[in-house]
This record gives C-alpha cells, structure tokens and sequence, in this order.
C-alpha cells in the first residue's frame, strides 16, 4: 500500500458522511448523497490541480485526455448526486469532503512524477467506489440507490484503467500508454490482463469477503424472496466462464491483429429483447443473471478447449492473464449465488441463460481469432454488468444488494479492460447503463 493510500485510509467509509446541515438532512439516503457529492468535488479539484503539472499537461496525451475526460465525467456525477440530494429535500453539498480534503492537500507537494499522480487519482477512485458500494444496502429510495450503483460502475472503470496505467510506468512502459495499442498489444506485460481488477475493499474476487458468512447467512434466511433474487445471478456467471476458455490456454506472445472499428459479433445479440428487470420475482427466473453467469462460465471452457486446439491463433500475455483471471473471477460469482441456493435447500443453477445461449452459440461458432473472441466477450461483460445494475431497482434483500454490487464493479472492470485491449477508450459512458440487461 502507498503513503498517500495509507494517508487517505482506503477501505474505511466510516465517519465518511458530510455532516448534515440541518436535522432535515439527517436522512441517511439526503447524508449518503451529501457524501457522494462532497468525494466528487474532491475528485474534480485533484484532477484539476493535475492538469497544473508540467510533468502531466505537457506528458502523455492519453493521460491528458483520460485526466480532463475523468474530471467532466465526475462533474456530471456531482450535478446528478446534487439533483437528487435536491429532490429528497436535502441540503445541496458545496465543499469537497471535510475527511479526505485536508489528506489530499498534505499530498500534494509529493506530486513530482506521473506515477505520483496516478496513484493519487487511483486511490481517489477505490475511495468513491468503495463508498458508493458500502453504501448501496442502506438507501430506502430507490431512485438514489440506482444512481450510486450506476456513477459506481464508471467509478471503478476510472480505477481499473489507472491501475492499468500506473503499472505499465512502474514496469518502465509509459511508451505503451496508447489508444489504440495495435500491435503493441503483444509487448504488454501479462500482469497488465490482470492489475486493473485487483480487490476492492478486502473484496475477493468481487465477493465481499469481510461480510460473506453473514451475507451468505441472511440469505438463506428469505428463501421466498432471496431465491428469486439470485437465481439471475447465477446464471450470469456461467456465460461470462466460457467465452474465455477458448483463448486462455494461449499463451504465445505473438503479433495480435490490430485494433480495427469493428461490428460484427454481436448483432444478433443487440437485437434480443432488453428491458429493466420489472419486479424481484421474475429478476429470479433462471432466464436471468445465474443463467447468465452459467452462460458465461460455460462459454470460458470451450474457448479454452478451442484455443488448445489453436484454432484462434495465438494469444498475447496480457489476453491470456486476462482470460485466466476474469474466468476464476466468473466462476467465484456463480459459486457465490449457487451456495446462496443451495444452502437454502434448493438445487444449484447450472444451465445457461436460455434467452442469450442460442445467439451467443451462433456467435461463438463464427469467431476465428481473439479480436473477435473479446469483442463476443466485452458484450457479454456489459451484458451482466447491465443486469446487475438495473437489479438494483427491484432488490430488496440488504445482501443481495450488497452482492449484486460487488459484482457489478468487477465484470464493469472486465469490460474496461476489453475496451482498451480492442483499443476503444475504456471509460467510455458517464453513467452506467441498463439498456444491455437480460430482460427476465
């Protein structure tokens, strides 16, 4: 952990809350987005004072631009988390966090090389998502919960790509900071496929360690609802599983095919009915996020199968980790749901989504190499990142909220890493969308 991690407390969102400035802002939803305003305005400013540096303003365009896009994106949050404060009669937040601020302030003139400024961004970015994740099972308005979960998902994509930048300027590779990376693909170290979805507050794998036997526990006490609320879960796990199998044995550096404006797997898949999932009931059905989770974990151990066969060509170090990583992180995500399942004595879910598996086998079939295996794949990651984002209208079960959370950051980190492999930009949307869920 870095100094200015250690200064800044990362993983601790207790005593976070901007103090209210009135007993009406006394609600816990008005205080969660005060808070969320006030990490915003904080944010804002350190970019800002970023884009100052001569070592950064006048250094690497792509970190520019990934610096003034960040800080516009930010704003955006603000305005939002600022507008619904508004709506629930609270206090609109003017000043950057009163806990962070002075911490922040006191690092600044340690501010002498990139490195120093991507890891301040870096640490500001777990700080929000942590928070905005912490705080999801406590919002009673639901229209506040799905914004927190929504600026949430870019949030952590901001974190993932800095991750990703700062590790390839401690490796001494600030030459492959670039968008798009064309053939350089193949020079990224293989870390590089994996540093950007590293634990998020004590978080294994996208399961909330520190709470998982209680988590695990109060599920299994609401059968009637909790079941139904999972059973989507699980089914996302299967299918994001097995669309990286099939390249994750690859593991020959090689020329990649360069980054190309690209359409094509997928189509089929836009077209499928998309809708917000309409009630907690039917966000159960096997035909949802469980079954998706089935699709994907399922889909991960044929690519691998079909890339030992070498009908993909090869594959670079960093895809291979990638595959590698983000299919253990997919199969942690079914177990999860399963075990919520099964330990409420009903059988575990192990077909994929009906809905989506037709298609995503048509698809699979006409991919030849990896661009389009992670193009099938970065669909599928937005996919299930959309499901859980728009299930956290419906659920009601303060655990399944804080689970469906967890996840969602780390299959929105996936697709942020996808994004910049296919060499797009990888935070490219202000607010996480739910146009992609699996309409149940």
């Amino acid at each position: 952990m870095s100094a200015i991690e250690v200064l800044l407390g990362v993983g601790v969102v207790i005593g976070l809350f901007a103090r209210p400035a009135s007993a009406a802002d006394g609600d816990i939803d008005v205080m969660q987005l005060q808070t969320a305003v006030s990490l915003e305005l904080l944010t804002i400013a350190t970019y800002q004072a970023a884009l100052t540096l001569p070592f950064i303003k006048d250094g690497n365009p792509v970190i520019v631009a990934f610096d003034e896009t960040t800080m516009m994106q930010h704003d955006e949050h603000r305005q939002a988390f600022s507008a619904q404060t508004q709506a629930l009669g609270g206090t609109d937040q003017t000043a950057p966090n009163p806990k962070y601020t002075p911490i922040v302030e006191q690092a600044k003139p340690s501010l002498t090389a990139p490195i120093d400024v991507v890891t301040l961004g870096a640490t500001l970015e777990q700080v929000a998502t942590e928070t905005y994740l912490d705080n999801l099972n406590r919002f009673t308005d639901v229209t506040a919960r799905v914004l927190t979960a929504s600026v949430m998902g870019v949030e952590c994509q901001h974190l993932a790509t800095l991750r990703a930048v700062g590790a390839l300027i401690e490796v001494g590779a600030p030459e492959l900071i670039k968008i798009p990376l064309g053939a350089d693909l193949a020079k990224l170290p293989a870390a590089a496929g994996s540093v950007a979805f590293r634990s998020i507050r004590a978080h294994d794998h996208g399961q909330p360690a520190r709470r998982r036997s209680r988590l695990m526990s109060d599920l299994n006490l609401n059968v009637g609802v909790s079941r139904r609320q999972v059973l989507i879960a699980g089914a996302a796990a299967i299918g994001a599983t097995s669309c990286w199998l099939r390249v994750a044995t690859m593991t020959t550096p090689v020329e990649p095919v360069p980054a190309q404006p690209a359409e094509r797997p997928a189509a089929r898949l836009r077209r499928l009915p998309r809708r917000p999932l309409a009630a907690t009931s039917t966000w159960m059905s096997q035909s949802s996020p469980l079954g998706l989770k089935c699709s994907l974990s399922a889909r991960n151990q044929a690519a691998l199968d079909a890339a030992g066969a070498g009908s993909l060509g090869d594959v670079p170090p960093a895809v291979g980790e990638f595959v590698t990583v983000a299919l253990a992180q997919h199969q942690e995500h079914l177990d999860a749901w399963n075990s919520v399942i099964t330990g409420a004595g009903e059988p575990a879910v192990t077909e994929p989504n009906a809905t989506l598996k037709p298609t995503v086998d048509t698809e699979f079939a006409a991919v030849t190499d990896v661009e389009g295996g992670a193009r099938l794949a970065l669909l599928l990651e937005q996919i299930a990142a959309a499901t859980y984002l728009s299930a956290q209208s419906v659920l009601s079960d303060p655990a399944a909220i804080e689970l469906a959370g967890s996840i969602q950051v780390v299959d929105a980190q996936h697709a942020a890493v996808l994004l910049y492999v296919l060499g797009e930009y990888p935070v490219p949307d202000v607010f996480g969308k739910v146009e992609l869920a699996v309409a149940a």
